[in-house]
Parts: structure tokens; C-alpha cells; sequence
């Protein structure tokens, strides 16, 4: 996607339109990456055997996917 992101603004500057779509696309991405790392980690976490007896976690997977 950083390849795709790079096409996009180079687009941008070359037509000199589209820079703010380039920057909002940008911002919700950096956005909702801390929150898909949390998934992915609570995820991994509810699959490891080590985990099975922490009560919170589904909870707290649960509470994430909302």
C-alpha cells in the first residue's frame, strides 16, 4: 500500500489536485493502525495455550471488536 500511497501523491503534485483526498486516506490509515495492532495481538494471544485460563482476554477482544 505504500507503493500505492506514493503513486497517489506523486499523481497529486503532477495534476495539482487531489492533495487533500491523498491526506485524508493518509490520517485514517495512521488512525486505525493502533487499533487493528490491539486486534491482531489480542488475537494471536486468545489463540496461544498459555492464555487459556485469562479470563479478561475474550472479554477484552470482544470489547475491541466493537
Amino acid at each position: 500500500h505504500h507503493i500505492l500511497t506514493t503513486l497517489y501523491m506523486t499523481s497529486s503534485r503532477w495534476v495539482k489536485a487531489g492533495h487533500i483526498s491523498a491526506m485524508a486516506l493518509m490520517y485514517n490509515g495512521e488512525f486505525s493502525a493502533p487499533i487493528m495492532n490491539v486486534h491482531f495481538v489480542l488475537e494471536k494471544a486468545m489463540e496461544q495455550d498459555c492464555y487459556k485460563g485469562a479470563t479478561w482476554l475474550p472479554t477484552l477482544f470482544t470489547y475491541n471488536e466493537q
